[in-house]
């Protein structure tokens, strides 16, 4: 399959041999790659990874419990620019 992208829209996607392509394309080669649209938003999701492997005493049983009880105190509250940097820098 050929995605056409244009600025940052997916404007059309066809098999490779019904996509017409112009001299100005830049046209790369994804074969044995996947493409995907973004499902998150790693710039307010990525830090938390920092918290996998923190502890609880309590058993959570509502999110706003959770969040309350758990999220705010033991993550948010402790997370600052360079855990945040660390969380998200590219790793190859």
């Amino acid at each position: 399959m050929a995605v056409r992208i244009e600025g940052n829209t997916i404007v059309e996607v066809r098999f490779n041999s019904e996509l017409n392509i112009s001299g100005a394309d830049k046209v790369i080669d994804a074969t044995d790659k996947m493409i995907a649209p973004g499902f998150i938003n790693g710039q307010n999701h990525m830090y938390g990874v920092l918290s996998h492997g923190i502890t609880t005493e309590a058993i959570v049983t509502e999110f706003s419990s959770f969040l309350d009880d758990f999220w705010w105190p033991y993550v948010e509250d402790r997370v600052d620019h360079e855990l945040v940097e660390k969380t998200a820098r590219r790793l190859v």
